[in-house]
């Protein structure tokens, strides 16, 4: 059987059954503020310092500077992990012209043995190939095989215009992917709860619920044993 990879995220291991599968392509999706990049700079932080598995996060919509003051502000900083090169954060700007390559990643990957990946977002991809969609899948597709040739975990952020699960719509480019997990904010009586669910994740027999989480210092926290009912806005 094959062992699978914890996140180092408290309650969201509980809910995949374990963790993730080695080398797999995950997809974080949800509406803005929905907590995305927090879980993924997480998930990169927990790999580095509980198991020693060096990471790599591109910002394609901030600067680098812009993602360390965030980490800061929930005590999640940065400094020493990157200073130990056990993690490096790199700006991808969308209108700067030029893109990293695959093969630079994979470069950097090799060099400074990297098991863990962040790709905040697939606007990066998008921007390029606005007026033709299969280019983009293409291109989406090589990237994400070339990750999983080089063996790395790999954590992709994308947008969604809705926090309403019932309303969600799978994009094309959503079936690239081994692995899904959708962030919602739907409202709970007079204001909004956090909560995501794991659409998909191949190989991992994950919880089909939906699990209200809490950010705070530290980052994210997932209640496994708590389940949120959409349709009447209770959390039970």
């Amino acid at each position: 059987m094959t062992k699978l990879i914890p996140t180092g995220i408290e309650g969201l291991d509980l809910i995949l059954g374990g963790g993730l599968m080695p080398a797999s392509t995950c997809l974080i999706t949800g509406a803005p503020g929905t907590g995305k990049s927090v879980l993924c700079m997480q998930y990169l932080l927990e790999g580095a310092r509980k198991f020693n598995e060096p990471g790599i996060y591109i910002t394609v919509e901030e600067t680098a500077d812009d993602v360390r003051e965030y980490c800061k502000r929930l005590k999640m900083d940065t400094t020493e992990l990157e200073e130990s090169g056990r993690l490096t954060i790199l700006e991808q700007p969308i209108l700067r012209g030029s893109v990293l390559s695959a093969e630079f990643i994979g470069e950097m990957v090799k060099t400074q043995n990297v098991r863990r990946l962040v790709l905040d977002s697939l606007t990066l991809f998008k921007y390029y190939h606005k007026e033709d969609p299969v280019q983009l899948r293409t291109d989406i597709l090589r990237f994400l095989t070339k990750m999983r040739e080089l063996g790395v975990s790999l954590f992709v952020t994308s947008e969604r215009s809705t926090t309403n699960m019932d309303l969600i719509e799978y994009q094309d480019t959503d079936y690239l992917f081994q692995s899904i997990i959708i962030l919602l904010k739907p409202r709970l009586k007079s204001s909004f709860s956090r909560c995501l669910t794991i659409a998909k994740m191949r190989g991992v027999n994950h919880s089909l619920s939906i699990h209200p989480f809490t950010i705070g210092d530290g980052g994210i926290t997932v209640q496994p044993e708590t389940s949120f009912v959409q349709g009447d806005g209770e959390v039970q």
